[in-house]
């Protein structure tokens, strides 16, 4: 989606601007700007130390009158270990969006001062890396532990009035420095996230300002469990907002995104919309609540119309509905036609993942516009056009209760048209929206040492989603070894007796719970210890997550998808034996979080007759908590796997 905005926004930004403008870091050499101080007494985990990171941005505009940036990048970092030698000794240059390589140098310090320069004819270009495109690439020979490696390179590229730069990586870095450069008749906004220094501006006598952001020291980010490590990086969000050249209009603005929205989405061609009426009448929608509407549709087009990458895909709908494939970013074009075909009001939602960039509500501009989502406010739900693995209710958890631009129609007159737009949430889940329910009985063979064990399993929502996805396009044989692989105990495979599933379907995603009726025989749950047996209760739920970590927290607590998880176990007690005194199912762990329950695990048991029945239940209320809560969430999560530990012991009579 970004790329199309950045080649709309050129179009009407470039035109205009002033004649072609000296390049004032045209000449960038290693000693154009201050050597910067370095600390010897910073440290980082991975053995390697970044002592200086520059990234220049220079606007400039070419004998064409067309904006063009002028790209600085210039790394030293050095390397204390063997281990962060071989990470840093070879250098990958994307070729993405450059128009020419003005330098490219390199060069390794050794700890005794000696310098070695890497020579041009080292340099090679690989294509399409990894199908990432071209890239240039060389490697600094004969770096060793304890010396500097150094290198820098010029490109001028095509202009990008917004962009994203991450400046916190796994590695501790020291002097870490952004430069914006640009006329002054065009205005930037340069945004510090997470921490980063903000951001001054200077503009000198010939009309060119800069502004700068500098960072003395930037610790090392590890990541953590239930944390998103991207998004707590230290960032900067830079967008362009006016081009005095030519409009006193800002530049990159929602209200235009909302202008280019209605273009693209809303007029179609005679020929589009014939398309789309005679697709439409092909599905059975009479007598269809709205939901049920929304969903036949969805359904339909998932089911039947492939989508890629490839660049030769069919672009009128047409051509779309009878070769049944459509290029990914034209899928919402598809569904969209169709749900105006059949007047069901939505609403076009641009957002971001929040667990790479959060969504900043406060901050006009593209940078937060990276996927397109339709909301349908009748029924307050959402679907992802570009993800033929979900349906209507079943948002992508990076996605769920982010901040989105909403627009919709919007008619002035009858030749003026547009799209109305807000800034809000996407809808929120909770934890009874994503359930995870398992209801076990359990009986012993006391002579064979083996349990058998009958399970069903209901879930809904994103813990259904998964297994919905792929079920039905499984064979059977797969589908019975993947049951033994996720519901293996203790790493050992059961004995698979029979098995059911329903709702295994892509269209039962979001409408309706897999329930997974199984039995199987365990043969290692059971110990002898003289005449009595130990029983492994605990491992039947199945295994469960364990949160140790050594360092200390620095993340907030963040989950992508609240659940909540249910076990019920009958455990039939054989005839001839007896259970000894089984308090140690009892378990209440609880995170209390501003003085009501964040999060909590819980187990009881009752005795009714010769059953034993034991209730599991683990709750999640928030999605977010802060780092001082670590600990008591830690426990919470921890007692499930505690469970998982718990035997019962049987005497004999």
């Amino acid at each position: 989606m970004k790329l199309q905005f950045k080649f709309l926004a050129i179009l009407s930004v470039v035109a205009g601007a002033a004649l072609a403008d000296n390049i004032q870091y045209q000449t960038y050499t290693w000693n154009s700007l201050p050597t910067p101080e370095v600390s010897d007494t910073v440290s980082s985990p991975n053995g390697a130390v970044v002592e200086l990171e520059r990234r220049i941005i220079e606007v400039y505009s070419n004998s064409k009158d067309q904006f063009e940036d002028f790209f600085v990048y210039h790394k030293k970092v050095k390397v204390n270990t063997t281990d962060a030698l071989s990470a840093n000794n070879k250098i990958f240059i994307s070729l993405d969006d450059v128009i020419s390589i003005e330098a490219i140098k390199a060069r390794f310090i050794a700890p005794n001062g000696s310098i070695t320069e890497v020579p041009d004819k080292s340099i090679k270009e690989i294509e399409n890396l990894d199908n990432k495109g071209n890239y240039k690439t060389f490697a600094i020979e004969g770096a060793t532990v304890g010396g500097e490696i150094e290198y820098f390179y010029c490109l001028k590229k095509e202009f990008s009035g917004f962009r994203t730069l991450y400046v916190q990586s796994e590695t501790t870095k020291q002097n870490e420095e952004i430069l914006l450069v640009y006329p002054d008749k065009l205005e930037f906004e340069a945004r510090s996230y997470n921490g980063f220094a903000p951001f001054e501006e200077v503009t000198d006598t010939t009309g060119i300002t800069t502004k700068s952001a500098r960072q003395l020291y930037i610790p090392a980010q590890t990541d953590e469990q239930y944390a998103f490590n991207d998004a707590n990086k230290m960032r900067v969000e830079i967008a362009m907002t006016y081009n005095n050249y030519n409009s006193t209009l800002r530049a990159y603005s929602w209200s235009k995104i909302a202008k280019i929205t209605y273009s693209n989405y809303y007029e179609l061609s005679k020929e589009d919309k014939k398309a789309a009426e005679k697709y439409l009448n092909t599905i059975k929608l009479k007598g269809l609540k709205p939901e049920e509407a929304i969903r036949a549709i969805e359904n339909k087009v998932k089911t039947e119309i492939a989508f890629s990458e490839e660049k030769n895909s069919p672009d009128n709908l047409a051509d779309i509905f009878k070769l049944k494939h459509v290029k990914k970013n034209k899928m919402a074009f598809v569904l969209v036609a169709l749900f105006n075909a059949a007047n069901i009001p939505l609403e076009l939602v641009y957002t971001s993942d929040k667990t790479e960039k959060p969504f900043d509500p406060s901050f006009n501009c593209y940078n937060f516009l990276d996927e397109l989502l339709l909301y349908f406010p009748e029924v307050n739900k959402v679907i992802a056009p570009t993800y033929k693995n979900y349906r209507l209710g079943i948002t992508p958890s990076e996605y769920v209760g982010e901040y989105g631009l909403f627009m919709h129609p919007l008619e002035y007159n009858k030749d003026l048209k547009s799209m109305a737009y807000d800034i809000k949430k996407l809808p929120c889940e909770t934890a009874r929206d994503n359930t995870d329910t398992m209801k076990i009985d359990l009986t012993v063979n006391a002579e064979n040492k083996e349990i058998r064990i009958k399970t069903v399993l209901n879930f809904s929502g994103h813990s259904a989603q998964l297994l919905q996805s792929f079920w039905e396009l499984r064979s059977k044989e797969d589908q019975e070894k993947l049951l033994n692989t996720i519901f293996a105990i203790n790493g050992e495979e059961l004995t698979m007796n029979s098995y059911t599933v329903e709702n295994g379907k892509q269209n039962d995603i979001g409408s309706k719970p897999i329930i997974i009726t199984k039995d199987q025989t365990a043969h290692t749950l059971v110990e002898q210890a003289g005449e009595d047996l130990i029983i492994r209760i605990g491992e039947t739920i199945a295994r469960q997550s364990e949160l140790y970590q050594e360092a200390p927290r620095k993340q907030p607590i963040q989950i992508d998808v609240l659940r909540d998880y249910y076990r019920k176990i009958i455990f039939h007690i054989p005839d001839g034996y007896s259970l000894n005194d089984p308090k140690n199912l009892i378990m209440n762990v609880v995170m209390d979080y501003n003085g009501t329950t964040g999060c909590y695990f819980s187990s009881d048991y009752q005795i009714e007759g010769n059953n034993l029945i034991v209730i599991c239940k683990e709750h999640y209320y928030d999605d977010y908590y802060p780092v001082e809560a670590y600990e008591s969430f830690r426990k919470v999560i921890n007692a499930a796997a505690d469970f998982n530990k718990i035997k019962i012991v049987l005497t004999k009579n």
